[in-house]
């Protein structure tokens, strides 16, 4: 792709596609680490120079079908809004730093 500028000169912009879904190259949500993959989706995305309504269509082929279920009934998908849809996706699915773990101690002192 080449950009014009108003000088008549030209320059050469770079541009690359998202990889496969099922390339090692493509990040995977899997329901976990939703910061992460948002961040590394949207870094494949500036590169391949996606539009935010763009990113919404192509957000679902880089989940399991689990999760892409889920996307497809959120309004920011719906509404191709990719600002609204990752506001939900990160109010809906913890943060790395959010997600719990319990011991069997950790229950029973619960309980007792």
């Amino acid at each position: 792709m080449h950009l014009k500028y108003p000088n008549g000169g030209y320059a050469e912009i770079l541009t690359f596609h998202m990889p496969s879904p099922q390339s090692h190259e493509a990040s995977q949500f899997k329901g976990k680490k939703i910061r992460k993959f948002l961040y590394e989706f949207e870094l494949l995305g500036q590169s391949a120079w996606l539009s935010d309504v763009q990113k919404c269509e192509y957000i679902t082929l880089y989940c399991k079908d689990r999760e892409a279920q889920f996307i497809r009934t959120l309004p920011g998908y719906r509404h191709e809004c990719w600002s609204e849809l990752t506001n939900e996706l990160l109010s809906y699915y913890p943060a790395e730093d959010e997600d719990k773990v319990y011991h069997t101690k950790d229950l029973t002192q619960e309980v007792c």
